[in-house]
């Protein structure tokens, strides 16, 4: 039996402390497995909620880190991570 990756319709996404461990290491790779397997696009959006305050360039460039350092190199692809970002 193979896993169905079953796409989901537009969503909101939102993530309360941003930009902490948890997220960098755990929530953003994750959503970025799911968004290069085609679950969700870049019409849905991620909205990081955090006390620092980071605007949305600040936090497409941790996100583009946090892919860089806990995503496999094998499964990393610069043009999905450039459209993944897009979505914070």
């Amino acid at each position: 039996m193979s896993a169905r990756i079953i796409p989901v319709q537009p969503f909101d996404y939102v993530v309360f402390g941003a930009t902490g461990d948890l997220s960098k290491r755990k929530l953003i790779p994750a959503l970025y497995y799911r968004f290069k397997a085609g679950q969700f696009d870049g019409r849905s959006r991620i909205i990081g909620v955090s006390r620092s305050p980071w605007d949305d360039r600040k936090m497409q460039e941790v996100a583009r880190e946090s892919v860089k350092n806990h995503v496999d190199k094998a499964y990393r692809d610069k043009k999905v991570i450039e459209e993944f970002v897009s979505c914070f």
